[in-house]
Parts: structure tokens; C-alpha cells; sequence
């Protein structure tokens, strides 16, 4: 089994980032969004370390899985605010 799979669903509009630390956005809106429409559900995968190595944490875009943030530019999504689903 590969390490990752993309699942395309033809029903949503997808956009990915990665920031200069190495943190990964991960955008998902109704098919037909626009980037700048407040459709859209973001998670951040942000890149941690620690003792025992790199780890990472998984967080939503204003502490909720709601589809109600705007993609809109790198720097937006970067920007938004991001609380805490799950950590390794």
C-alpha cells in the first residue's frame, strides 16, 4: 500500500499549501467554489519537534470543521487562527 492516496471526489474543490516551516493547509469546498467565498473547511498539519523527534499536530481553522473560512491567498490561510483535533 503507498504511503499516501488522493481519494478524488468529484463533488468538492480541493487546495493544498505548504509553508516555508514545512506546516501543510489542506482546503475543501463545495464544487464551484471560488477562493474567495467563505465555503471552505481548512486543516493545518503543522510540523513539530521534541524529544523524541519530529512530530506533528493536526488543527482546524477556527477550532471547528465548518465549511466557513476563506482560501482566498497563502498568506490568508496562514494567517488564519488554528485549534488543536489530534497530535502525534
Amino acid at each position: 500500500m503507498p504511503e499516501y492516496m488522493y481519494d478524488f471526489n468529484p463533488n468538492v474543490n480541493q487546495a493544498y499549501w505548504k509553508d516555508s516551516a514545512g506546516n501543510e493547509y489542506f482546503g475543501i469546498a463545495p464544487r464551484g467554489s471560488e477562493l474567495a467565498d467563505a465555503k471552505w473547511m481548512i486543516i493545518k498539519l503543522e510540523v513539530t519537534s521534541g524529544s523524541g523527534g519530529t512530530g506533528w499536530n493536526m488543527k482546524w481553522a477556527d477550532s471547528n470543521d465548518l465549511p466557513d473560512n476563506v482560501w482566498g491567498s497563502p498568506a490568508a490561510v496562514e494567517s488564519l487562527t488554528y485549534g488543536l483535533l489530534a497530535r502525534r
